[in-house]
């Protein structure tokens, strides 16, 4: 049984979980990690970054935000801010990527528009400590 769905067009559609593009348009996908805080709330270093992608993944773009707010760091990505760091990651195990910056908030985002699978992401994260926290 599948859900079948009628529309204007006059085309009866049904949802195809194989699909690689929805009526000859790539199916674009955005994900969002963030934001990466410390336990105690304070300034964080993101030292650098290393993705594993599936062996059959499609490449994926990623950019990293950092801001002294999270709400500052989220309204650089809504408002097409260049990312502080940005590349591509291809299948399997990639490059360790440098970012050395530090901020409030930390958020990556990830997009493609063709099908990928993420194994996993190594962030290497330090606390700026009392010293830093006072200065805010």
């Amino acid at each position: 049984r599948v859900p079948l769905i009628g529309s204007w067009d006059g085309y009866v559609r049904a949802i195809d979980y194989a699909a690689t593009t929805d009526d000859g348009y790539a199916i674009e996908s955005k994900v969002l990690i963030g934001p990466l805080l410390t336990k105690d709330m304070d300034d964080v270093l993101i030292k650098d970054l290393q993705a594993i992608l599936g062996e059959t993944s499609k490449p994926v773009n990623y950019e990293v935000y950092v801001g002294t707010t999270a709400e500052e760091a989220l309204a650089a990505i809504e408002n097409d801010d260049d990312p502080v760091v940005s590349g591509t990651w291809r299948a399997g195990r990639n490059l360790t990527t440098i970012v050395r910056r530090a901020g409030h908030a930390v958020y990556v985002r990830l997009t493609s528009s063709e099908q990928w699978a993420m194994e996993s992401i190594r962030c290497r994260l330090s606390g700026q400590g009392r010293v830093r926290r006072r200065g805010a």
